[in-house]
């Protein structure tokens, strides 16, 4: 039985070493040109998307009413609405009872 010496192993591991680091760097190689050719690209588009999005919701927010400011608002609103004497229940009482006729709503019945 014919047994390896360890000259012939070291050539086999020298052999083995550099078609591996050829291998590797080969599949290195690939690996980053079809990282270049695929995915960066669709990286791009996501970043042009993004930029397209964050206008748009950029405008959103210059135009968009706060609840704060709400708050504010109808507060004001309230305060005069008070002010000036009213109560929400008979602001209109008023009005309708002028407009009713003197008889009654059934008075041609």
């Amino acid at each position: 039985m014919n047994m390896l010496t360890p000259e012939d192993l070291n050539q086999i591991r020298t052999l083995l070493t550099e078609n591996n680091v050829v291998l590797r760097d080969g599949i290195l190689a690939d690996v980053g040109e079809m990282i270049e050719q695929n995915v960066l690209p669709r990286f791009d588009e996501m970043n042009e998307r993004f930029d397209r999005l964050e206008g748009r919701t950029d405008r959103i927010e210059s135009t968009m009413v706060t609840k704060d400011y709400l708050d504010e608002k109808l507060g004001k609103l309230r305060g005069e609405f008070i002010a000036g004497g009213h109560s929400p229940n008979r602001q209109f009482g008023p009005r309708f009872r002028d407009s009713r006729p003197a008889g009654g709503l059934n008075q041609d019945i």
